[in-house]
Parts: structure tokens; sequence; C-alpha cells
């Protein structure tokens, strides 16, 4: 894409909540924003969803604007394993659930479509990661929805700080 050396995997799939295939409720404006705040980090990104939500994301103008991100349309409901997901769900009697198995399941499917495109390293990132109530108010800003998922963390140096481990598979997480 642009020459960047990392690249970014996410997908954004809105109102899966109460459908078959399962999901959580109310993600759009979580998804959009969160997505519109990893820019921030200045890396090349995938996107996987649903032409429906490749239009809500482009009504954002940080999104629109940014020259880096590629949007992939993938049907959930027709993924390969769909069926066997469903099976499985009405097997453990949760044919509702707020997750998402094909979501679950092709994180690192979608991360291998990307192998061969010439990038270092290739990362999953949630869309919804910047989420207000998974950082403390001081990197946001301040405690306005406006800021929810707002970010000062999310910036280039993310990727210098990784690039110092030599170890082949590393491991973020949260707590």
């Amino acid at each position: 894409m642009s020459g960047n050396k990392n690249l970014l995997v996410t997908c954004v799939y809105n109102n899966l909540y109460d459908s078959k295939i399962g999901g959580r409720h109310g993600r759009t404006i979580h998804f959009t924003k969160g997505l519109a705040t990893i820019t921030q980090m200045g890396q090349d990104i995938v996107v996987y969803t649903t032409e429906q939500d490749k239009n809500i994301l482009l009504e954002n103008e940080t999104i629109r604007n940014y020259g880096k991100i590629r949007i992939v349309i993938y049907d959930l409901f027709t993924d390969k394993n769909h069926n066997f997901y469903q099976q499985i769900k009405e097997k453990l009697g949760q044919t509702k659930s707020d997750r998402c198995y094909e979501i679950m399941h092709n994180k690192v499917y979608w991360m291998n479509n990307h192998a061969n495109e010439g990038y270092d390293n290739i990362y999953w990132i949630d869309a919804g990661l910047s989420h207000g109530g998974l950082f403390p108010v001081r990197f946001r800003g301040d405690h306005s929805y406006e800021k929810y998922f707002n970010n000062s963390l999310f910036t280039p140096k993310v990727f210098e700080n990784l690039s110092k481990y030599e170890n082949k598979i590393v491991i973020l997480g949260g707590n």
C-alpha cells in the first residue's frame, strides 16, 4: 500500500446483535470512532466488513480521508465454516450469543491473506481497542463522550517500541 513495513488488520461488523450469527449490541459508534483513532498510528490498515458498514465507516471524515486504509467486503454468513459454527452453537444451546464465531476464528485467516504483500509485520488490532473503558482519562483528554474513543497512546511510537523485541511472537494485552 504505502510502503509501511507494518500492516494492521481488523474488522467492523455492526448490527450482528440478536442475529443468528451473534455479536454485540450498539457497536457502530464504538467501531467507527475506534478505527478513526487507530489511524493516528500511521500504519497501513485493512478492514474486513460488509458493504453497509463500509458506507457507515466512510461517513467518518478521518477514515474517509486516511490514505492508508483498504476495505475488504467479506460476508460472514457465506463464510466456509458458517454452517459448522451454527451446528456447534445449536448443540451447545447458544443460538443467540454476543460472540461471533466467524469473526473469532477468521482473525488469523484474514491476517494470512496479506502475508505475501511485502510487510515485515502484520498485526491484528480490534477496531474498538481505543475504548475509553480500557484506558485512563489522562489518555483521552477528558470525561466527555466525544473523546471516549480518543486515545493519545495510539501513535507510530507503538511500532518503534515493538521493533525492539527480537522475539518472533509478541503478545500484547491489557488488564
